[in-house]
């Protein structure tokens, strides 16, 4: 069974499910816990879509290489915007984002990829991250699901294009941690959009 747990390695700590490690795919949720951020972000700040300083976002990312074993410079991320467009990632995209804002992938809230090597990170504050993982064939798709993008299908736009490799019924789908009802209120007006 693949479940989630909290994990500390060198001071930073991750949700993961260590037995995706034995199929050589790494599935990690930071917290806000270390990092070098000064304040109001004084944590582990993974974006650079924030005021935070780059060089120290830069620094941060770099943390988390280490931990995972992978070059800092080889991350691809999106600049994510609340929409529901999703991009299979190739592998002369790799690196896209990885230290600096201005080279992410632009308007894309789902990331997938069956390059071998490739990390993908996606930022997330309250809305909730979706994570599909496929064993054989590999596949990792990411999604970032607010309200705008689950009205708008952003989940299942991923499920038709990592279709193209492996059926949906043979994926592991992971929630990460988002915003619960104990900490959010949501207007009735909100709740009836998705009825």
């Amino acid at each position: 069974m693949y479940k989630l747990e909290l994990q500390i390695t060198d001071n930073i700590t991750y949700i993961t499910s260590k037995e995706l490690f034995k199929n050589d795919i790494y599935l990690a949720f930071t917290t806000r816990k270390k990092g070098l951020s000064s304040k109001p972000y004084d944590s582990l700040n993974l974006g650079f879509h924030v005021d935070d300083d780059p060089k120290t976002v830069a620094q941060n990312r770099i943390l988390v290489s280490k931990i995972f074993n992978y070059n800092a410079e080889d991350l691809t991320c999106a600049q994510q915007v609340h929409g529901n467009k999703v991009m299979f990632v190739a592998q002369n995209e790799k690196g896209a984002g990885s230290l600096e804002y201005e080279t992410s992938i632009a308007g894309v809230d789902g990331l997938a990829t069956d390059v071998e090597n490739l990390p993908m990170a996606m930022f997330f504050a309250d809305c909730l991250p979706v994570v599909l993982i496929g064993l054989d064939p590999k596949i990792v798709a990411i999604v970032h699901a607010g309200y705008k993008g689950l009205l708008n299908n952003v989940i299942e736009r991923m499920l038709k294009i990592t279709r193209q490799k492996i059926e949906p019924s043979k994926m592991l789908a992971f929630l990460g941690p988002a915003i619960g009802s104990c900490c959010y209120e949501v207007e009735a007006e909100r709740i009836n959009m998705f009825h």
